[in-house]
């Protein structure tokens, strides 16, 4: 077993609440580990990074940042996952675009390497709209909402808890949510030695992220509490966001693997990635 297990988080998510609550640490210590070592990250692109250069042996991100990383040649492995959350294709209070046919030659904000890209191209698919047919800004989320709001773009596509923020604090309205469509996948990621060493250290954990993730599901209330202190936004906001997540948590099967490449499949074709990928080949189980 391993004496030290390193953990990448982000503030917003459940393992800053198994942080909070120290459950690795309880449930790995009679299995030799002495530490939990905790690294924040503000995105998933770094995070990947970490976790394919050994810097840490598990992490939580969106599956494009996923993707990307695989691309791109880094090593890991995808060990569990859970529904993404909501987004939204926010325009102004007041706007004439009603939906997403509207937006055709209009400038659409979103962040690079992030949901928003995969949410979008299955709107615009959706529409009859090819990538092509839009002027891409990209930006992060603050920035892409300043940039909505002072009308320097005409559409934002963001995730929550953001797009609920707008919704609530600037009066955006969704012309497109991802109710519509088939949404992605947030993923629970290892370094692939980390994982092939120590399998039942990573069953446990995941076991233990299972556990934190029913918790907040019947406990949303007191979750967005801890989000919103945690990352300084309104309350009622949070509350919305979480109040409409999907907090469930369950392996990567052959389904969940499949729609990750058709994820990867349409960003290679509009040149989002550099290369092919094939998901299933870095699907992790205990079995294997």
């Amino acid at each position: 077993m391993p004496t030290e297990f390193r953990v990448g988080y982000q503030k917003a998510g459940l393992l800053s609440v198994a942080r909070n609550e120290a459950v690795f640490e309880r449930r790995l210590k009679p299995l030799g580990v002495e530490a939990v070592k905790w690294t924040e990250f503000e995105l998933g692109p770094p995070m990947m990074d970490a976790i394919g250069s050994g810097a840490i042996d598990f992490g939580w991100v969106g599956d494009v940042p996923a993707i990307v990383a695989q691309s791109a040649g880094a090593k890991f492995v995808y060990v569990a996952c859970m529904p993404a959350s909501e987004h939204g294709m926010l325009v102004r209070e007041g706007s004439a675009l009603r939906s997403i046919a509207d937006i055709r030659g209009r400038k659409v904000a979103f962040a690079r390497n992030t949901s928003g890209q995969s949410v979008l191209l299955k709107w615009l698919s959706k529409a009859g709209l090819a990538y092509g047919d839009i002027v891409p800004v990209l930006l992060s989320p603050k920035d892409g909402s300043v940039a909505l709001a002072r009308g320097d773009v005409d559409v934002w596509v963001v995730h929550d808890p953001y797009f609920a923020l707008a919704e609530r604090v600037q009066r955006a309205h969704a012309i497109a949510t991802t109710k519509d469509i088939v949404n992605g996948n947030s993923v629970y990621v290892a370094n692939p030695e980390f994982a092939r060493e120590h399998p039942k250290t990573l069953a446990a954990v995941i076991d233990e992220v299972t556990k934190v993730t029913t918790w907040a599901a019947q406990n949303r209330d007191k979750f967005a509490e801890a989000t919103s202190a945690a990352i300084g936004m309104d309350i009622d906001a949070v509350r919305l966001a979480i109040g409409r997540s999907d907090l469930t948590v369950g392996p990567v099967t052959p389904a969940i693997a499949a729609q990750l490449q058709e994820t990867a499949d349409a960003f290679l074709k509009v040149g989002f990635i550099p290369g092919p990928i094939v998901v299933r080949n870095a699907v992790w189980s205990l079995a294997s």
